[in-house]
């Protein structure tokens, strides 16, 4: 495990082994991905120091369990009140797919297109509440895994971070959702994406089908 946040910040920062080793006053650190306590490992000795999960993890950082749509299944849905976010993907597909290219910059359209495929099958727009400005995040999570291709050296897969606090799932205290985390491949290694809160806006395509 490469990050994780400390129990006693508010704000659930992620921080690597090096930050936590230098921050002061600190809780248990706790991951990033499943919010479990972890524990620290190899403090003292000459191997490297790192996060571990306990025995039996659930958390989708294990290769084995890694199912990056699994959390879709659990939130509160209602036929069609996600439809305007919908819509709003039909009429802004280059804005969404160039919103996922910044953080899966090898992405393809076939990719989004699968991706968008799989948010069909998995109700995400029965999804109750879902902020628009998540869509090309939420699309991210609905594929399992990005394979390797000529285009990218290591597969990926994509995780919303976890509510750490009580509340609704897309909106918690002190703020919305912030980041989009990857797990590259089978070595587990954690990148946090900063979550872009404004509308995926860039209809170009929509435009250019109108015309023909």
């Amino acid at each position: 495990m490469t990050l994780a946040y400390d129990s006693n910040d508010i704000s659930k920062m992620p921080l690597d082994i090096g930050g936590w080793l230098k921050k002061k006053n600190k809780g248990n650190p706790h991951c990033v991905l499943c919010n479990s306590i972890l524990s620290v490992r190899n403090l003292h000795n000459d191997r490297d120091t790192h996060f571990l999960h306990g025995a039996n993890s659930q958390c989708p950082s294990v290769a084995s369990i890694n199912v990056s749509s699994s959390y879709l299944k659990n939130l509160p849905k209602s036929r069609g009140a996600s439809a305007h976010v919908r819509d709003f993907v039909r009429d802004n597909l280059y804005g969404v797919f160039s919103r996922m290219r910044a953080v899966l910059s090898a992405i393809t359209w076939l990719e989004f297109k699968e991706c968008c495929e799989n948010a069909k099958r998995l109700q995400v727009w029965d999804l109750v509440d879902l902020p628009v400005e998540l869509i090309p995040y939420v699309l991210l999570t609905c594929k399992d895994s990005f394979p390797v291709s000529k285009y990218r050296t290591h597969s990926a897969s994509f995780f919303l971070e976890p509510n750490p606090s009580v509340g609704s799932y897309w909106n918690f205290s002190p703020t919305r959702k912030r980041i989009i985390y990857e797990v590259r491949g089978q070595s587990g290694t954690i990148v946090a994406h900063e979550i872009d809160a404004t509308p995926a806006q860039g209809s170009v395509i929509s435009q250019i089908i109108a015309l023909l």
